[in-house]
């Protein structure tokens, strides 16, 4: 878990950077927030198989929170504002991915 918050913390203020500098913090080349929700989705991965197709099955699940955004996600996407409202949806998205891929591999294994 430790390396999740060393990611976190720098993919905000990325955030908030690109807030402050262009008025958009979800543009840019690479999208900051995404790639912080991804890897939250890939921890259980780390932890309990090394099966590469569990990766699609993190991918799938992040994407689905995230464009469906079921509570507490939306409230996060609709409620917290700036950089860090635009990473907290996908913090939350990764987290509900992981926690549901962590099922996944546990009842399969």
């Amino acid at each position: 878990m430790r390396l999740n918050r060393f990611m976190i913390r720098p993919l905000v203020e990325q955030g908030l950077r690109e807030e402050l500098n262009a008025g958009d913090t979800t543009g840019g080349f690479l999208v900051w927030d995404e790639l912080g929700g991804q890897w939250i989705a890939l921890v259980p991965f780390f932890w309990l198989s090394r099966d590469s197709r569990w990766v699609l099955v993190a991918f799938a699940l992040f994407r689905l929170f995230d464009i469906w955004k079921p509570w507490p996600v939306s409230w996060a996407d609709r409620q917290v504002k700036g950089g860090i409202g635009v990473m907290l949806d996908d913090v939350i998205a990764g987290v509900l991915a992981a926690i549901v891929l962590s099922v996944g591999l546990r009842v399969v294994s």
